[in-house]
């Protein structure tokens, strides 16, 4: 048996995935993170902006809040009253 180190493709490729390590490693916790942000921002849309049975109950129970009604109010009348 040899104890010489193989001399072909896969021997190059390991050593440079070896040499490379850190970096990939930086690459793949990249690509998880923004796999993550666009699955999450999928799921986002897909529940607030086309589903319009859950549009319409939040903003009604929003709405049913005194709070979001006096802001909404002053906005509207600051708009209004702005000059053109």
């Amino acid at each position: 048996m040899s104890t010489e180190p193989e001399t072909g493709t896969p021997h190059r490729v390991r050593t440079w995935i070896r040499e490379h390590r850190v970096g990939i490693s930086y690459a793949l916790v990249g690509l998880a993170c923004l796999l993550t942000l666009v699955v999450s921002m999928s799921v986002w849309v897909n529940r607030q902006l086309l589903d319009t049975d859950v549009w319409v109950d939040q903003s009604a129970r929003m709405l049913q809040n005194e709070d979001v009604r006096h802001a909404l109010a002053l906005r509207r009348q600051s708009a209004l009253q702005a000059p053109r």
